[in-house]
């Protein structure tokens, strides 16, 4: 089972929105340059961030970037190409999904 399983009675809704956001936010974290802290900063005072999982939200993000030479060395053998040229977008999303 996965270290993300859903515990009893937390929300999925809240859980699924905190996951698009952390879509978005790893987005912003490899165009900008910025610290992953400061991206979850600047996404945690965002109004509709008061609506997803916050804790949820901040361990997608921080195991993201903790990990992330280990994330994208898993990846490469599944990519016919380097980590570094695929597509930002898809590369947030492979990075967010081989995290969780």
């Amino acid at each position: 089972m996965s270290k993300h399983a859903r515990p009893d009675g937390v929300d999925l809704a809240a859980r699924s929105r905190a996951r698009r956001r952390a879509l978005q936010a790893i987005y912003a974290w490899q165009m900008s340059g910025n610290t992953m802290a400061r991206v979850i900063d600047e996404f945690r005072h965002e109004q509709d961030m008061e609506v997803a999982d916050l804790d949820y939200f901040e361990d997608l993000l921080r195991g993201v970037n903790e990990h992330c030479a280990e994330l994208d060395a898993g990846l490469t053998p599944f990519l016919d190409r380097d980590v570094a040229q695929v597509d930002p977008i898809e590369r947030a999303a492979l990075r967010l999904a081989a995290h969780e």
